[in-house]
């Protein structure tokens, strides 16, 4: 079974520079999951993670700023 996730909104962009001059601009959204699970396509794995967990999961450098942000939203609603 697919899965359909909705976007609700653009939620934040950003860019960012490895060590070594990688240079990614990333673009983030909230969504929400209105039927199905997700399945990975690039990655090995997709995991639910409560939102004050993030920030205990190993995740790439570039995606920290996006975990703060996410968690002052949550907190903030």
């Amino acid at each position: 079974m697919l899965e359909t996730i909705a976007i609700l909104e653009p939620f934040m962009m950003w860019d960012y520079e490895y060590r070594g001059g990688r240079k990614f601009k990333f673009h983030s959204f909230l969504c929400e999951v209105s039927h199905g699970e997700p399945q990975p396509l690039w990655h090995e794995k997709v995991s639910w993670v409560k939102v004050g967990d993030l920030g205990i999961v190993d995740l790439l450098e570039a995606d920290k700023e996006l975990v703060l942000l996410i968690q002052k939203k949550v907190s903030l609603s």
